[in-house]
C-alpha cells in the first residue's frame, strides 16, 4: 500500500504539472488526456471527489476551450493536497 501511495503521490504532481504546462501552451488535447488520466487514477484509489475534479479539467480539454481552466487548475491542485493529506493518515494506520 505505502509503494503505491507513494506512486500515485508522485505522478499526480507531475501530472499537475504538465496540466499547467499544457494550459500555458493552450494545448487543450494534451490537458484533457493528462487530466483523465488523474481521473482514472484517483477513482481507483477511491478519491472520488477529487477525480470529479478531474473530470471536469478532462471536459474542458474535449470542448478545446480553455479559457475557464486555469481557476479549475488550482481548485485540483489544492484538492490534490487534501488527498495527499488523506493518504498519509492512511499509511500511518496501524
Amino acid at each position: 500500500v505505502t509503494e503505491l501511495i507513494d506512486t500515485y503521490s508522485l505522478d499526480t504532481a507531475e501530472l499537475i504539472e504538465k496540466l499547467r504546462q499544457a494550459l500555458v501552451a493552450k494545448d487543450a488535447v494534451s490537458f484533457g488526456r493528462f487530466a483523465h488520466t488523474i481521473k482514472s487514477s484517483s477513482a481507483s484509489l477511491g478519491a472520488l471527489v477529487f477525480s470529479q475534479q478531474a473530470r471536469e479539467l478532462e471536459m474542458i480539454g474535449k470542448s478545446s476551450d480553455l479559457s475557464n481552466a486555469g481557476s479549475k487548475l488550482e481548485l485540483l491542485a489544492a484538492g490534490f493536497l487534501q488527498v495527499k493529506r488523506n493518504l498519509e493518515e492512511l499509511r500511518n494506520e496501524p
